[in-house]
């Protein structure tokens, strides 16, 4: 980068600190973004979630496709990319072994019988 280029890059940076100084924080584009439309977002993605079946208030783990590499709580064993993991919301992860993921998923299943 030229010197010359630096120049303008450092007056457009002032002109535009110089303009947000001028409006405002209260008349800044970036703040408003109303509390109605915050409330409208937070609706549909809890509706997302909740139609995608994994409620966003809920604890309850799930099983998942791994997108990236993770070590298994319970027995420390490296799972790679695209292997099954059951997940807790609290970010343990359980790899598909019987003692480990399966496992993890019986005890919670029998745990929401025992709610019922």
């Amino acid at each position: 980068m030229g010197m010359g280029s630096y120049y303008a890059s450092f007056y457009r940076q002032k002109r535009i600190r110089d303009r947000k100084k001028e409006v405002g924080p209260t008349q800044s584009v970036q703040r408003q973004t109303s509390d109605s439309l915050k409330q409208g977002i937070e609706a549909l993605e809890n509706a997302l979630n909740e139609w995608s079946g994994r409620s966003s208030g809920g604890g309850d783990p799930y099983w998942l496709t791994l997108k990236y590499p993770g070590t298994c709580k319970k027995c420390g064993k490296q799972m790679k990319r695209g292997e099954k993991a059951f997940r807790y919301k609290d970010g343990a992860m359980y790899c598909d072994s019987d003692k480990c993921g399966k496992q993890a998923h019986r005890d919670f299943a029998a745990a929401v019988a025992d709610e019922s």
